[in-house]
């Protein structure tokens, strides 16, 4: 049998026109295939379609592809997938799964995720590793059929076995979450590694993410900075980011800030938000790289836009600030509420202060103290120690001495200096708890060595007493 291939990355039904010599067949698609890869494209264009006329079904998929991306003739999908259709009803497997594509992203052919499922399956059933992959996402994300991640696994783990770098990555997925098989960490990085040693930037990065964080294999670094660089020398933009962040703390590799920023601008350029925030901050401190505010309030905005929580709220400080942009506490409050209602704690504490405050909005305690609570529960100290302040004085909240001692303490505990004056305050006076005046001390002066000015003064006043 022969096997199936194809010089392309799709359909039209055939001619009527007489069926050539198999002999006189071979030689035109393999003139097509050699102008191919000379990038001759309409001359391999001209070839792909009297070869594809005659009925020869890799030619129709290379045709269709050819159409589909507009390669020696203006792009048209539609035609794409009537070619794609005809080789996969002569039995293509390639054509079956391109049609499944362009029936599922609705690309030159009414969107429909059933039939695209069904294509899918019949390139998978025949051995198609790209079709088995197709499928199990299918089933994997419930397009088109019924959810089923024990099915999506038993895909991936057939295109994986064929070695297929994406089935190995998809696998080594489903192993990591633990969804439609046990959870198994170090199963996910056996897969990672396979795709990885393949040369795949995805398993590549998946590969480092898991060798930095010590998951499912003993931690390495340095090895994962290298499958990092493997894959951002690729062009994988998360390869870049990753590869950027372990330069710039120094993990794995000597810390190198100007290169750093180097990976983070190639991400961001490639329009990855992740890169955009971090090449803002980068230009924002000037590390690595020229200070420039006005540029990194650019890509913080580029971020923002793209509906990255930190990137919104590295905006709307940069806009409560007036830092390389025009100040704008109005605009500031917009991008905290966006970034806030998407769950980021620091989104949130900001938009507390901005309603405590009357900054850009109407002053409005009651929802500064909701937005307080949604971020101190999350972790975040500031949002914490205002809350405590918010109990303490019955601001927008109903007094509370206990609660606000509560959340103090919480806060002084992560290192928060206003948390620790205020709990000191608290302890001193015996204002929702017991009062103790060796605790009181011990805490102001914590506050006190971060500089804390009012931890100083009490401190010292107890003390003298």
């Amino acid at each position: 049998m022969k096997k199936e291939t194809s010089t392309v990355s799709g359909d039209q039904p055939p001619s009527l026109a007489p069926t050539p010599a198999p002999s006189a067949l071979a030689e035109i698609c393999e003139r097509a295939n050699r102008a191919f890869i000379d990038k001759r494209y309409e001359e391999a264009l001209e070839l792909y379609r009297i070869a594809a006329d005659q009925g020869d079904i890799y030619s129709q998929v290379d045709l269709g592809r050819m159409l589909e991306k507009g390669l020696g003739v203006a792009k048209n999908e539609a035609e794409a997938a009537r070619w794609y259709r005809n080789a996969a009803e002569l039995g293509s497997t390639y054509g079956q799964v391109d049609l499944g594509r362009m029936l599922e992203k609705g690309l030159g052919i009414p969107r429909d995720e059933a039939e695209a499922f069904r294509w899918y399956r019949k390139a998978a059933e025949q051995g198609n590793s790209y079709g088995q992959v197709d499928l199990g996402r299918m089933y994997a994300k419930g397009l088109g059929v019924e959810k089923n991640e024990v099915e999506a696994v038993r895909w991936y783990r057939k295109a994986a076995e064929l070695g297929s770098v994406f089935g190995q990555v998809d696998l080594g997925r489903m192993y990591a979450k633990g969804l439609g098989v046990e959870k198994n960490e170090a199963e996910a990085v056996k897969w990672y590694r396979k795709a990885a040693e393949q040369g795949n930037s995805y398993g590549q990065v998946d590969l480092g993410r898991m060798l930095e964080k010590g998951v499912g294999v003993e931690k390495n670094e340095a090895e994962a900075v290298m499958w990092y660089r493997k894959a951002a020398e690729q062009g994988s933009a998360y390869g870049q980011v990753d590869l950027g962040r372990m330069l710039a703390k120094g993990l794995g590799v000597e810390k190198n800030e100007a290169e750093a920023e180097m990976w983070y601008r190639k991400a961001a350029e490639q329009g990855n938000m992740y890169g955009q925030v971090d090449l803002g901050r980068m230009l924002a401190k000037g590390l690595g790289v020229a200070k420039n505010e006005a540029e990194a309030a650019q890509w913080f905005r580029k971020a923002a836009e793209l509906g990255n929580t930190y990137g919104q709220v590295d905006l709307g400080r940069v806009l409560e600030k007036g830092l390389g942009v025009a100040k704008n506490e109005v605009e500031a409050v917009s991008w905290y509420r966006r970034a806030a209602e998407q769950g980021n704690m620091y989104g949130q504490a900001n938009l507390g202060r901005m309603l405590a405050n009357g900054l850009g909005v109407n002053k409005n305690e009651a929802e500064a103290a909701s937005w307080y609570l949604k971020a101190a529960v999350q972790g975040n100290a500031y949002a914490q120690a205002n809350l405590g302040r918010m109990l303490e004085k019955g601001l927008g909240v109903a007094k509370n001495a206990v609660e606000a001692v509560r959340w103090y303490r919480i806060a002084a505990e992560q290192g928060n200096s206003y948390g620790q004056a205020n709990l000191g305050r608290m302890l001193e006076k015996g204002m929702g708890v017991e009062k103790n005046i060796a605790e009181a001390i011990s805490w102001y002066k914590k506050a006190a060595e971060q500089g804390f000015a009012e931890a100083s003064k009490w401190l010292a006043k107890l003390i003298s007493s």
